[in-house]
């Protein structure tokens, strides 16, 4: 009795039918290699299974595609994130940059503000009449004796400065060789009375009319020796040699 021939597993039809239907490409070699059915027969299924393979190749590229593309939906969401947390960040930094700047003007404001109102200060203590009411300076400077130190340093320290007080013509000369200028020597207090302190203040090189600046209920055409004044003058220099203190009349008012 002969033996049967072993047929090859990859012969056999149900493999040839699984290749075909699975891995198309290798049906068409298994079908040619192993003979399956009539030549023409094989040709019309090497046809059909060309076509498929086709289709199956087509769709086993699009799959490995389809895993390595992103799935549009996630990173349209993704972008929208990125975005709106720059445009968050973004916000922020201007709301942070603004707060500097304004934080900055309002700093600035404050320091030229009080710089302004410090200079008002200045200028209005500058401006100021000093007299026996508002300084203790000018207290002690009527209280001073003959050439008291002090008289000098008040002299320093306020000079430029304007000063007011109530005085009288002590004494009343021609400037040098003139007839419309005068020197005159102020005492402080009311003439025929004593003030109880030894300043004498000196108006150099004036003229009545003009650089006294008389003013008052009842001004007399000329002033002489004796006449009571309410004097507001710029203070000048004090000289120790002669203890004269020296100022410079702004108004001097007929009492």
């Amino acid at each position: 009795m002969e033996e049967k021939a072993k047929v090859p597993f990859w012969k056999k039809t149900w493999v040839v039918v699984l290749a075909c239907i699975f891995i198309p490409p290798a049906g068409i070699v298994l079908l040619w290699l192993g003979n399956k059915g009539g030549k023409y027969t094989r040709i019309a299924l090497t046809i059909l299974l060309g076509i498929y393979s086709l289709a199956w190749f087509n769709g086993f590229i699009s799959g490995g595609n389809a895993l390595e593309t992103t799935n549009p939906n996630i990173t349209n969401k993704a972008e929208v994130v990125v975005e709106q947390t720059s445009a968050d960040k973004a916000a922020a930094d201007k709301v942070v940059a603004d707060k500097v700047i304004a934080d900055k003007a309002a700093a600035d404001k404050v320091v030229a503000d009080k710089a302004i109102a410090d200079k008002a200060a200045a200028d209005k203590a500058a401006d100021a009449i000093i007299t026996v009411d508002n300084n203790e300076d000018m207290v002690t400077l009527f209280k001073a004796s003959d050439f008291d130190p002090f008289i000098s340093e008040f002299a320093k320290k306020y000079a430029g400065k304007t000063i007011q007080f109530d005085g009288y013509v002590a004494d009343m000369t021609p400037h040098e060789n003139y007839n419309t200028r005068f020197d005159l020597l102020i005492y402080t207090g009311n003439s025929g009375e004593s003030s109880g302190n030894a300043l004498s203040f000196k108006f150099e090189d004036i003229n009545i009319t003009s650089d006294l600046k008389l003013t008052g209920s009842n001004i007399p055409e000329n002033i002489s020796k004796g006449q009571n004044l309410r004097i507001t003058a710029k203070v000048e220099e004090y000289k120790e040699a002669s203890g004269l203190f020296f100022l410079k009349p702004i108004s001097t008012e007929i009492r």
